[in-house]
């Protein structure tokens, strides 16, 4: 069953109290003309008319203030029904546009926020804390509704009173919502009253400030923002007299008046500001005559009747302004609540169901809110995660909202065809005025669980490359902090765990590394390279925690991850690399010492005659110092055509193809000194693969000096067993090859015989 709609209850309240009003008002009036006529002028008949009629404009100024009250009233709980700040301003702006008495809504949260209709921005090291309507509002407690004094209001530049209230649940945090009433608003009503005698009124606040008097001499400068309140009653001839009375709480006091003489204080406190009202008659004016008395208590009478049926069609004017303006409220309100970006209902104390949004109807897939409201109950498991049951906890979980103002938890729902909708629940309880109601927001949160699963996913993937990498990798902030690293650590290091590794880092490196560097400066230094230009390498000593040296190269490359500037670091072990450096050396001298120990001249190129290696036995052959010069000066050593007259260049050439093409051949060559001296000699090309590539060695025996039949005849394919295994070893070895001059020695001879 749905409750009485606040602005209905509120609607009855008014007509009630309206018609309370006026019937104590014509009650009052009649015992007012019998006891006149009865008394006579005892205690003068003027100021009982005045009395009344003043009663009038108290009633009105309170009306006026009790206007303001309810506004605020609305305002606080339009505010406290959103479960933010975004539209606060909006609402706010709102209300400033239809009260034209309202010059600016301000909201001051306790955490320091503050919210202007008129957009006004505070400046730096401006605080609302001590201003009068938040401190006010804060001081009276939630559900109080209080007037200040006036006060210089930095948004508007005037002067100004506030109607303020604390909410407690308003923006999470609690804070005072406060309506600003110009002071000249409050002036107009009691500056421009006309009262008989030629009297006048006076407006007094707290301590007897004057807040509006028709003397400019003392009614305050209510127009400038500069204005100090100081005027007090008691500035006024004869005002402490006045301010003793008003205090004693006489309702009318005589007094010697500045400008109309011996007159009458006739006083009634305002009931909502707690302010009071004075009206001030001259006492000749009850001088008159018995009938112009009576006739004058007939014209106010009549006066006052007319202003009581003026004051009547205002209240019902008002009041129905006022249900049309809470009508607007209300549908603003719904607007707003079927827009929100989440599921949202509203219950009741007793926990029924009285109303969803749109968003709620999406998220269920039902029909309508009908359907949702119906059917609510099948829209959970029996059963939540934690194994308790669904509608004993919903019950448990409400319960507390209601106790403790507002809960957060976790819920799955589900579709009514079973499917789960994991959800984040927010009950907020509201105060009405009808009781207290619950508002839940409810966010589906399969899209943030499926972006985590997604996340854990690819941080899962990510480690396990990082672990199966055959490098160390690791990642470092400035101060070589290690934020992570993978498994290839404890192999490398052989520990047991990686955060042994991560939480010391540097016992892990020798103290000065073998350029004499510190680790720890060194490192520091090639982070910080890295940062600033994106990539550094550098080789690398770490150790075991026994002391083994690990020889390694580090390449550190800058990252970005959560904003901050990090470093990834690779280390590979360079132990393998040394060994086959060492192996290969070991290789390439017992290489050349084979060489150098063969009773021939030898010479090893590849297919572009490149020379790669020469021994010492063609050293001597030619009569040359070192390599260089017979690698330099390749071509000089052969004359420029052999003895059949054929160019030493062409010829060389088919005898090189030959050797690439059969495996080897043999032949008759004459070489020469660098001074002309011919050399005939024997050479025999063996062709073998390195790395497989061809390379051609190159044995040379000068017939000459040997008294000894040749090794190789015509029909003969053999050479030396020390030739052969030189040549085995060059096969079955594979050391780099050493750089050399490349020189296309027979090309060079060509061209210059051409």
């Amino acid at each position: 069953m749905k409750p009485t709609k606040p602005w209905k209850k509120g609607l009855n309240l008014k007509l009630g109290l309206g018609v309370a009003a006026l019937l104590i008002l014509g009650l009052g009036l009649i015992f007012g003309i019998v006891n006149t006529i009865v008394r006579g002028l005892v205690y003068d008949n003027v100021s009982g008319i005045v009395l009344r009629s003043k009663i009038a404009h108290a009633a009105e100024i309170d009306e006026f203030f009790g206007s303001v009250a309810k506004m605020v009233r609305g305002l606080a709980i339009s505010l406290g029904t959103l479960p933010s700040e975004e539209h606060f301003a909006a609402i706010a702006e709102s209300f400033v546009a239809e009260y034209d008495f309202i010059e600016n809504v301000t909201i001051g949260f306790s955490d320091g926020r503050v919210i202007s209709a008129v957009g006004w921005l505070a400046s730096d090291g401006w605080g609302f804390a001590n201003r009068p309507w938040y401190a006010a509002a804060a001081a009276a407690g939630a559900g109080v509704f209080v007037v200040t004094e006036p006060f210089v209001s930095s948004p508007l530049g005037g002067i100004a009173i506030a109607k303020a209230t604390w909410a407690p649940g308003i923006g999470g945090v609690g804070g005072a919502v406060s309506a600003s009433v110009p002071m000249y608003h409050v002036f107009e009503l009691v500056a421009g009253r006309e009262v008989m005698a030629n009297g006048y009124l006076i407006l007094v606040g707290p301590d007897g400030k004057i807040l509006a008097h028709p003397d400019v001499e003392y009614s305050p400068a209510i127009y400038g923002a500069d204005s100090v309140w100081t005027l007090n009653i008691r500035s006024i001839p004869n005002g402490d007299f006045l301010m003793d009375s008003i205090s004693a709480g006489q309702t009318v006091t005589e007094f010697q008046d500045h400008r109309l003489g011996r007159s009458y204080l006739i006083t009634i406190p305002l009931e909502i500001t707690g302010w009071t009202l004075a009206a001030v008659i001259p006492v000749a004016a009850t001088r008159e005559p018995m009938f112009q008395f009576l006739a004058l208590v007939m014209v106010a009478l009549a006066i006052v009747l007319l202003g009581l049926f003026i004051l009547s069609a205002i209240f019902f004017s008002r009041l129905t302004k006022n249900m049309e303006e809470s009508s607007l409220a209300e549908q603003r309100l719904r607007l707003i609540f079927d827009h929100l970006p989440f599921a949202s209902t509203f219950r009741d104390r007793k926990r029924n169901l009285l109303n969803c949004n749109a968003e709620t109807v999406r998220l269920f897939g039902v029909k309508d809110t009908q359907e949702y409201m119906h059917r609510s109950p099948e829209l959970s498991p029996e059963f939540q995660p934690d194994g308790s049951v669904s509608r004993e906890k919903a019950g448990e979980l409400i319960e507390e909202a209601f106790e403790n103002g507002g809960a957060s938890f976790d819920w799955m729902h589900q579709t009514l065809d079973g499917e789960p909708i994991p959800t984040e629940v927010t009950l907020i309880r509201i105060e009405q005025s009808s009781g207290a109601y619950l508002l839940s927001f409810i966010k589906d949160m399969r899209e943030h669980y499926e972006a985590q699963r997604k996340e854990r996913l690819v941080m899962q993937r990510m480690q396990t490359l990082l672990d199966t990498s055959p490098l160390v990798c690791l990642v470092l902030d400035e101060h070589c902090n290690v934020l992570e690293a993978n498994r290839e650590v404890e192999r490398l290091f052989e520990i047991p765990d990686r955060k042994t590794f991560m939480g010391s880092f540097f016992d892990f490196s020798p103290a000065r590394q073998p350029d004499g560097a510190l680790s720890r400066d060194k490192m520091i230094a090639e982070i910080g390279k890295a940062l600033e230009s994106e990539k550094s390498r550098c080789e690398w000593t770490h150790q075991t925690l026994k002391g083994k040296h690990i020889p390694c190269e580090a390449i550190f490359e800058s990252v970005k991850i959560d904003g901050r500037n990090l470093v990834m670091t690779y280390v590979r072990d360079l132990r393998d690399f040394h060994k086959y450096r060492k192996t290969e050396r070991v290789a390439q001298q017992r290489l050349q010492a084979m060489l150098d120990s063969s009773p021939l001249a030898c010479s090893i190129f590849d297919e572009n005659f490149n020379v790669q290696e020469v021994n010492h036995e063609l050293l001597a052959l030619f009569d040359v110092a070192d390599r260089r010069s017979y690698i330099g000066r390749f071509s000089e050593f052969s004359p420029r055509y052999q003895p059949d007259g054929r160019s030493s260049g062409e010829k060389f050439r088919e005898k090189v193809k030959v050797a690439l093409d059969m495996g080897r051949i043999h032949f008759e060559w004459m070489h020469q000194t660098l001074r002309g001296s011919p050399i005939p000699c024997e050479v025999t090309i063996v062709r073998v693969y390195l790395d497989d590539k061809p390379l051609l060695i190159c044995y040379t025996r000068d017939c000459a000096k040997s008294t000894k039949p040749s090794l190789w005849s015509s029909t003969s394919r053999s050479w030396p067993s020390p030739t052969r295994s030189l040549a085995r070893a060059i096969g079955a070895i594979s050391p780099k090859p050493r750089s050399g001059s490349c020189i296309r020695a027979w090309t060079t001879t060509a061209t210059s015989l051409s």
